[in-house]
């Protein structure tokens, strides 16, 4: 763009990729989180660490936030909501994805089992890699803190 808008906007300033920064943070055989297989029609995951449930669900909701979801929290969770930006402009809703947080109590006492489920929205891509790439954020951070966190593969579930 040229002119007097052209200084102080710019196009790629405009694209949501440019939001955000993919995850660095990798293990040795690739990602922790993988995305969730096409097969899956609501894909669910559980994290596992020895957190309290507070800070477990403080740095999933941040890693989601960081990636361009919008977090809000629940009694027991969060719900992390994304939609596009050409959703936004068109006013158009079916491009959505909404992802779920529970917390749950795991078998031994000090650790805390945060179960993750992608109820709506699971074929966009766009969405899968941010969900993603916010997921290997929030456990990178978890583990820089020297908590153990371990993470299941993505399971479907039944509706509810």
């Amino acid at each position: 763009m040229t002119g007097r808008i052209g200084r102080y906007l710019r196009w790629k300033d405009l694209m949501p990729s440019t939001r955000y920064s993919r995850s660095t943070d990798r293990t040795e055989s690739g990602t922790v989180v993988p995305p969730w297989p096409a097969t899956i029609a609501r894909p669910a995951a559980e994290i596992t660490c020895g957190a309290p449930a507070a800070d477990v669900v403080a740095a999933v909701g941040a890693g989601l936030h960081r990636a361009g979801f919008k977090v809000r929290h629940t009694a027991d969770g969060f719900r992390a909501t994304f939609v596009p930006w050409l959703d936004v402009v068109t006013l158009q809703t079916w491009g959505r994805t909404i992802v779920t947080a529970d917390v749950r109590r795991a078998d031994t006492p000090p650790a805390t089992t945060v179960a993750l489920t992608v109820v709506l929205g699971v074929e966009h891509s766009a969405a899968k890699h941010r969900c993603v790439d916010g997921l290997n954020q929030a456990v990178g951070e978890l583990r820089r803190n020297g908590v153990a966190v371990s993470v299941t593969d993505w399971s479907p579930t039944a509706r509810p």
